[in-house]
């Protein structure tokens, strides 16, 4: 296990040298005002998936726990919070959204890139398996 652990830090530390970055942070913001006794508020903002995404609820300007006050799903112009707790009376919430977005420069030039069980490998520094040694 100890010879696996090895190779695959020097495959990483190849592939951290060989890899050109090109990656950001996208800031998306939408507000909206809820009436009534609701559950359910839809996030109003496109570019937002649940998987894969950072998201901030403010309501009232007071900072909501994800997974403690209210659970996110969806995608899109589906997504939506569900609060544990019934909100009630009128309300502005305000949906802070962070997406990483990676660049079309991310794989270096020349280098071929493969996925051996589960593992990404590349040609410059070998093949990295799952065998037992």
């Amino acid at each position: 296990m100890a010879a696996k652990q090895a190779e695959f830090a020097r495959w990483f530390s190849s592939l951290t040298a060989t890899l050109n970055v090109d990656t950001s942070i996208t800031k998306y913001q939408n507000t909206v005002t809820v009436t009534g006794e609701i559950t359910e508020i839809m996030i109003g903002i496109p570019e937002y998936d649940s998987a894969t995404d950072v998201l901030f609820t403010y309501i009232g300007g007071v900072f909501f726990i994800e997974g403690d006050e209210y659970t996110a799903s969806g995608a899109g112009n589906a997504a939506k919070i569900t609060l544990v707790k019934n909100l009630r009376g009128v309300n502005t919430v305000t949906f802070v959204v962070l997406k990483n977005v990676i660049g079309q420069s991310v794989l270096a030039a020349g280098t071929t890139y493969t996925s051996v069980d589960g593992l990404i490998t590349n040609s410059i520094s070998g093949l990295v398996t799952n065998e037992e040694e």
